[in-house]
């Protein structure tokens, strides 16, 4: 008996045209490549589209942050106009709730900032001051949009009694239209 010998040939380029799979591995090769183009090339897209959109993002944010630039500038201007006028001032919101207070209403009436802002009118007046007719100065306020020349007797711990006219004008913004974008 003779031996034999086999012989195993590992070089799969020896073989690729005998194997039998092997048409079916190497299209399954090229339509993983193909596949992998095409995720790739949707990728380049969506990181371009992206990129776009951050950029777009960008001008936004740098134009918001040049309007709040101004909006701030505005505001200091507006409280420095505000704190410059002579005669007491508060800024009252609809329920008559103090939302600011000029300098000189500090000044004048000894109180501070905390203790005055936030506060209802009514509660200061019952409170701090001793007004004789509250329901008067409500009902002055509360319907009329331009009041002036309501006199009243008002007792104030700090500076006495003293007899003041109270003037008030309701401040209508007007209504911004939306802008198209």
């Amino acid at each position: 008996m003779c031996p034999r010998f086999l012989f195993v040939d590992t070089n799969k380029s020896a073989h690729k045209g005998h194997h039998p799979h092997s048409h079916t591995w190497s299209t399954h090769g090229r339509n993983r490549t193909l596949t992998l183009q095409s995720t790739n090339e949707e990728l380049e897209t969506s990181k371009e589209e992206i990129d776009a959109t951050n950029e777009e993002l960008n001008t936004v944010n740098a134009e918001l942050t040049d309007r709040n630039r101004e909006m701030t500038h505005l505001s200091d201007y507006i409280e420095a106009v505000f704190n410059t006028v002579r005669e007491p001032l508060l800024l009252l919101d609809p329920v008559l709730r103090v939302k600011q207070a000029n300098r000189s209403f500090y000044e004048l009436f000894r109180v501070s900032e905390d203790e005055t802002v936030g506060q209802l009118v009514s509660k200061l007046a019952t409170e701090r001051w001793a007004v004789t007719d509250w329901t008067q100065l409500g009902k002055f306020v509360g319907i009329q949009s331009k009041s002036e020349n309501l006199y009243l007797d008002i007792e104030f711990p700090s500076i006495g009694r003293r007899h003041m006219r109270v003037n008030a004008r309701s401040v209508q913004l007007p209504v911004r239209s939306s802008r198209p974008s």
